[in-house]
């Protein structure tokens, strides 16, 4: 007891953005969400109602997002993948102030988003290489 705890102030903003639940978004959503995942790539999973897929054919990558009843958000979304990937996708996330959790290989978000360009920069990962 008596310890005292310093934070800086990002870690501050990243902390009370865990337990905001408004819906986090840096620009006008523009057209129908559902579409803009079909032209990038992403699948919806017939398992589960409102979840939309994406994943490299080697899978050494992939992710899933969870898609508000209204379908016009991102409730959820789960990354797997190699550590240089995951680590670049979070600061995609962070640039937008979207909080994320990261363990394992594996990159969280459980704070609703509808920035597409957070969604096209998980997408740029499965696209095949260009020479």
């Amino acid at each position: 007891m008596g310890q005292k705890l310093i934070i800086t102030e990002d870690e501050k903003k990243r902390i009370l953005n865990l337990y905001e639940q408004d819906v986090v978004s840096t620009e006008t959503p523009e057209g129908d969400l559902i579409e803009f995942l079909k032209d990038n790539g992403y699948v919806e999973n017939s398992n589960y109602l409102g979840t939309w897929e994406i994943k490299k054919d080697d899978g050494s990558f992939g992710a899933t997002l969870v898609l508000t009843p209204d379908k016009k958000t991102i409730n959820k979304s789960t990354i797997l993948g190699p550590p240089d990937i995951i680590s670049s996708i979070q600061e995609t996330f962070n640039k937008f102030s979207v909080p994320v959790i990261v363990t394992d290989g594996k990159l969280l978000s459980r704070a609703p988003f509808d920035n597409k360009d957070i969604i096209k920069t998980i997408a740029d990962f499965v696209k095949p290489e260009e020479f």
